[in-house]
C-alpha cells in the first residue's frame, strides 16, 4: 500500500509538530503552501531537506499535489474557507483549533464533510495524551460508577509564546483578532476534554477577568 499523502496548508511553528506526525505515521508530505511563500520555502527548505514541493496558494497545492488529506495550520480566522475548499476537493482535513470561529460556520464545515463523504478532524492533541486515554478506559469500564461532574484544570505559560507580550501585540496579532483573544485559543484545549465525557452539553456559560498578564481588556 502507498503511504498517504499528505499536503500543509500553513508554515508557521506548529508546522514543525505536524511534521514529526506525519514522519512518524509513514506518511508522505507531498507539498506545502504559506499566504506568506517565504515561509512556505523557509519551511520546506529547514525542516524538509528541500524535498518537498512549495505551491503558491492552497488551491495550487491541492490541484498539483493530490494530498489525500490536507492539515490546515492557519490563524483560526482563515480556517473556514481553507477547510470549505479541501473537502469539496476530495481530501480529508486536520484542522488546528479551534475549526472556525463561529458556531455557523462550525455546523457547515461538518455539513461539508458529510456531504464530501470525508473525514473532518480538528487537533484536540490533549485527547490523546496517555493520562487521558487511560481515564477514558477507566470510565467506559463503568467501574467508578456514575459521571455526574467534568472538572479540567489547564494552566499555559504565556512566556512560551512571547510575541502575545510584545509592545502593540494586541493591535497587531492574530490571535487577539479571536472574539476571546488568547483564551479563546487556549480554551479549546479544556473544553476538548470536558467534551471527551460529556456529549450533550445544553448550556455554556463564562466568567472571565484579567489579572495583569495579557495587555487591558484582554482576559487572561
Amino acid at each position: 500500500m502507498s503511504p498517504m499523502k499528505v499536503g500543509f496548508i500553513g508554515c508557521g511553528g506548529i508546522a514543525r509538530v505536524h511534521l514529526r506526525a506525519v514522519r512518524a505515521s509513514n506518511a508522505q508530505l507531498v507539498g506545502v503552501a504559506d499566504v506568506f511563500e517565504n515561509y512556505a520555502r523557509r519551511f520546506a527548505a529547514e525542516e524538509c531537506g528541500g524535498g518537498v514541493d512549495v505551491y503558491p496558494s492552497a488551491r495550487e497545492l491541492i490541484r498539483l499535489a493530490r494530498p489525500d488529506v490536507v492539515h490546515v495550520l492557519t490563524p483560526p480566522a482563515t480556517h473556514f474557507k481553507a477547510v470549505l475548499d479541501c473537502l469539496e476537493a476530495g481530501c480529508h482535513v486536520l484542522v488546528e483549533k479551534p475549526m472556525a470561529t463561529t458556531p455557523a460556520e462550525s455546523r457547515a464545515l461538518m455539513e461539508a464533510a458529510e456531504r464530501s463523504g470525508k473525514l473532518l478532524s480538528i487537533d484536540h492533541n490533549n485527547r490523546f495524551e496517555p493520562v487521558i486515554c487511560r481515564a477514558r478506559k477507566i470510565f467506559d469500564s463503568g467501574t467508578i460508577g456514575r459521571l455526574v461532574s467534568v472538572e479540567v484544570d489547564f494552566g499555559y505559560d504565556v512566556n512560551r509564546y512571547p510575541a502575545l507580550l510584545r509592545a502593540g501585540s494586541e493591535k497587531s496579532h492574530w490571535i487577539y483578532k479571536l472574539n476571546g483573544g488568547p483564551l479563546e485559543d487556549q480554551m479549546a484545549h479544556p473544553l476538548s476534554l470536558v467534551c471527551e465525557y460529556l456529549d450533550n452539553v445544553k448550556r455554556v456559560t463564562t466568567c472571565a477577568r484579567n489579572r495583569g498578564v495579557l495587555p487591558a481588556p484582554w482576559d487572561d
